[in-house]
């Protein structure tokens, strides 16, 4: 081959072709399972851009892959990863900055304050960690969340762009449900995935069965995860989606409460129950005689397992409750010791493991079974006020926009049901996950821009009576 025909066969796309393809075989070859999830993100992602535009189509892509940000990183050293969908986000966090929107919403948001203030008072903490790296992450999420807040604010314009970023998060827990109901039908000590820890719980013969974690690294993240995505679809039945939109939602829905019995947790079920009954009030039809047959239901389709749970658990022969006061109590304790400064997120364990211990159960966690008491911890007194502050924020932002008709297009009722669900389930145990924590800074999100279309909108009324006044001024002329 001379000169001139190398030159065009380096410049025709052949070259190019060829490795594509052998790269393609030898990923399946080696990694048949990773090679076909990132196909179906590249194609899922491809028709998100082309359907939605570039942003919003990223957008939607990162929401709905949430839910696999363990299965889709890739280890780096040791114990760090990379988490490709995160990847998403700081793109698209850059691009608003760019846009300047970062420093239009430091001038508005409260929430955003709240959380920078947040992140700027976990600093500190770094350095005096006795776990270094667990802090340095916590502080990550934290970072993330408030991100993904301000992308939220800037992507999110209409009640169209709500309505699609809440059917985003439902649709992309489908293929982890089906996942989960999978691993539920596993026997014990089957060949599982390792990025998560392998719960297990016991039936009322002692067979052990392993309580399902889908593509999540805990199993009480996967069912706090659950019981959000219920929240979220049983809300959007109040959206003016179609209707078999809404029945396809709602589908879903039922699926992840299902799933969600085979977690084995009894705050799940807890969840479950509280959601549910949030929507049938929102519906106002036969609340009252439709909740205790939602019990019943649930109660008829629980696996063996979680009703052998929930049984020691009221007999109180379960350890799963006297864990957790114990948790409560090291927590108040630590934060007596340290009101104002916390542990700081990298030394939660070390307090609890040792300068507060008071039992050496195996069931007892490291840190405390409560969303709030575990921030209190880290932070003190003043970053349980932060946070504190925004639940307050979150859900008077909502108050302000009930029965507004300028947000009728807006999914009000699935931001409401969503946060319910998320604080609800989430005084059982730490809720610090970044999947979860993730969904509840975009219903934040939502919320705070409910209640600016709610303030934008001229007080029409007021400017009518003040034309209704008569002309004081001129009457006394004439007179």
């Amino acid at each position: 081959m001379n000169g001139p025909d190398a030159a065009r066969l380096i410049r025709s796309p052949w070259p190019a072709a060829i490795v594509g393809i052998a790269a393609v075989v030898w990923a399946v070859a080696v990694a048949p399972s990773a090679t076909a999830a990132v196909v179906v993100v590249l194609a899922v992602a491809s028709w998100l851009v082309w359907k939605f535009g570039l942003r919003m189509g990223l957008w939607l892509l990162f929401l709905a892959s949430i839910p696999y940000r363990e299965p889709l990183s890739i280890d780096i050293v040791g114990t760090a990863s990379l988490f490709t969908t995160d990847v998403v986000l700081v793109a698209l966090f850059i691009d608003a900055a760019i846009r300047g929107e970062l420093l239009r919403l430091w001038r508005r948001s409260a929430v955003l304050k709240i959380g920078i203030a947040i992140l700027l008072l976990s600093l500190p903490g770094l350095m005096t960690a006795t776990q270094f790296f667990w802090g340095l992450t916590s502080v990550y999420r934290i970072a993330l969340q408030i991100a993904l807040f301000v992308v939220a604010m800037s992507v999110v314009r209409t009640g169209r762009d709500a309505t699609l970023s809440l059917v985003a998060v439902v649709l992309g827990l489908a293929p982890a449900i089906v996942y989960g109901l999978y691993q539920a039908t596993l026997p014990y000590g089957a060949d599982l995935p390792d990025w998560a820890n392998h719960l297990v719980s016991y039936g009322p013969t002692g067979a052990r069965k392993v309580r399902v974690f889908s593509t999540f690294d805990h199993t009480l993240r996967f069912s706090h995860y659950l019981t959000i995505g219920l929240g979220l679809s049983i809300g959007l039945a109040f959206s003016s989606l179609r209707r078999v939109a809404k029945g396809a939602l709602l589908a879903i829905g039922a699926a992840a409460a299902y799933c969600n019995l085979f977690t084995s947790s009894i705050a799940g079920a807890v969840g479950i129950v509280s959601v549910s009954g949030t929507g049938l009030i929102l519906g106002r039809r036969r609340a009252a005689v439709l909740l205790p047959l939602l019990i019943v239901l649930l109660f008829l389709l629980s696996p063996a397992n979680l009703v052998s749970k929930a049984t020691r658990v009221l007999s109180g022969d379960a350890t799963t409750i006297a864990a957790r006061l114990v948790t409560y109590k090291q927590g108040v304790e630590v934060i007596r010791t340290r009101p104002l400064t916390g542990t700081g997120w990298g030394g939660i364990r070390r307090f609890m493991e040792h300068d507060f211990r008071i039992t050496r159960a195996h069931a007892v966690a490291f840190g405390a079974e409560n969303y709030f008491l575990q921030r209190a911890m880290a932070l003190g007194l003043p970053g349980l006020a932060l946070y504190v502050a925004l639940c307050v924020i979150f859900f008077r932002n909502l108050s302000r926009t009930r029965g507004s008709p300028e947000i009728a297009d807006w999914p009000g009722a699935a931001v409401l049901v969503g946060g319910i669900a998320f604080y609800v389930q989430g005084q059982s145990f730490p809720a610090t996950s970044a999947t979860t924590n993730f969904v509840l800074w975009l219903l934040f999100a939502l919320a705070a821009r409910m209640s600016e279309k709610v303030k934008s909108v001229p007080d029409v009324a007021t400017a009518e009576e003040v034309k209704s006044v008569p002309d004081v001024a001129t009457a006394e002329e004439g007179e």
